[in-house]
């Protein structure tokens, strides 16, 4: 089987990695503005699901272990900035 080189770091993955984290944000801001209960369980889904595909992208060789940390940091950041942008 040929091997696949893979560039670890590279800006486009970084990219896209921080897109995902600003469209979690943004959707982590829609969800709370409802106020009710399911928006705790859809604000943890929609995060466990960009931590997942950071992870799969570490996992994958695309990532190493210092930007991995990186941007979690970045998005429970992106988190909290979306929480205390809906509480104002």
């Amino acid at each position: 089987m040929p091997l696949i080189q893979i560039e670890q770091d590279s800006p486009e993955v970084i990219d896209s990695a921080r897109i995902l984290i600003a469209a979690m944000a943004e959707e982590v801001c829609k969800i709370l503005t409802r106020g009710n209960e399911a928006a705790q369980i859809d604000k943890t889904r929609e995060t466990a699901a960009v931590s997942g595909h950071l992870n799969a992208m570490q996992l994958h060789g695309l990532l190493s272990m210092d930007t991995y940390g990186d941007l979690i940091a970045e998005k429970v950041a992106a988190v909290r900035a979306a929480e205390a942008a809906v509480k104002g």
